[in-house]
């Protein structure tokens, strides 16, 4: 059974690698694509993905306002996060939203986001490595994401997780 996957990015050239990485593999079929948030909603409404792909430039984002909604829309979607931020605060925030399944930063490499794939597929949440080692500004240690995901996994019942460790 293909996978419908929807990609919401305003980044031709992040669309289209996500493109040629997932279309070598028969598993998945790209259902649609939009390279801006405004309308997005009634496409998702459309296509009825089960997975998709989304950044996040801040947390004003349309996806981010309407999470409750796209779950109501297909309750069974799986959500992926490209973020392009490198700020703490906002990570720390991010993570621990419920109803996003997988968090990319927008540096990641083809294997990372086979292993976040992968990771999402067996129904966990995949947090890039990339994300956890962020540091705070003025401090030596990255901040407790895995900590905050595990927090909200607590508070909104999520299932499984990849290890802090990768």
């Amino acid at each position: 059974m293909a996978i419908k996957v929807f990609l919401a990015n305003d980044h031709d050239i992040v669309r289209e690698g996500l493109k040629n990485v997932l279309s070598k593999n028969s598993i998945f079929n790209i259902c649609g694509e939009y390279n801006s948030n405004v309308e997005l909603i009634n496409y998702i409404e459309k296509a009825k993905p089960s997975l998709l792909f989304f950044d996040v430039i801040s947390n004003d984002n349309v996806i981010i306002r309407n999470l409750t909604r796209i779950r109501i829309i297909c309750p069974k979607i799986m959500i992926i996060a490209i973020i392009y931020v490198d700020d703490y605060m906002f990570y720390h925030d991010f993570i621990s939203l419920e109803g996003i399944n997988g968090f990319l930063k927008i540096d990641f490499k083809t294997e990372e986001l086979i292993k976040g794939l992968s990771v999402v597929l067996a129904g966990k949440v995949f947090i890039h490595d990339v994300i956890k080692n962020i540091k705070k500004k003025g401090e030596g240690t990255p901040p407790d994401v895995y900590g905050s995901y595990l927090l909200s996994k607590k508070r909104y019942g999520r299932k499984g997780t990849n290890s802090p460790n990768g």
